[in-house]
């Protein structure tokens, strides 16, 4: 199974401390380069967590070339997401790991499975790999500025409750 993870995804993952373990959840990982350079704005710390993603061996780091394609959706988009869009495209991954609604919509358009950290956070609980409940997660994602109703999280995660 390939996925293609975007930024914020992971950046969630890590401050719940659940990345390496959603790591595990999937045999083929693919990071665009342009995450890797968001980590380097978006995160005072982003050597450790660049470090977690290097080491990992079934994790591959990608460059996505700018054709017109790609220029018209970073019209909309940031470099991250629209370089998610267009690896998940090109290697007609599986799932394409995305929270931004946008860019969810967006990749959707295109044909895309789309999951979000919540979805990741569900099949984490499938695999019995979390043990934190619920409730205690939602109030670290709000703690961390995540958006997402109480009422969606709720209906994701409800067999969980």
């Amino acid at each position: 199974m390939r996925v293609v993870f975007n930024t914020s995804p992971i950046i969630i993952l890590n401050k719940l401390q659940l990345l390496e373990k959603a790591f595990t959840l999937f045999p083929d990982i693919y990071i665009p380069a342009g995450v890797i350079e968001e980590f380097n704005h978006k995160l005072n710390s982003s050597e450790s967590l660049i470090g977690k993603i290097i080491e990992q061996k079934h994790i591959h780091i990608e460059t996505v070339k700018e054709s017109r394609f790609y220029i018209r959706l970073r019209e909309i988009l940031g470099r991250g997401e629209t370089e998610a869009i267009l690896l998940g495209l090109e290697l007609d991954a599986d799932f394409i790991i995305l929270d931004d609604k946008a860019a969810r919509n967006k990749a959707m358009s295109f044909g895309l499975n789309i999951k979000g950290a919540v979805g990741i956070l569900r099949l984490l609980y499938k695999q019995e790999l979390i043990s934190t409940g619920p409730d205690k997660i939602y109030e670290i994602l709000q703690d961390h500025h995540f958006r997402i109703q109480y009422k969606i999280f709720r209906s994701i995660l409800d067999e969980f409750y």
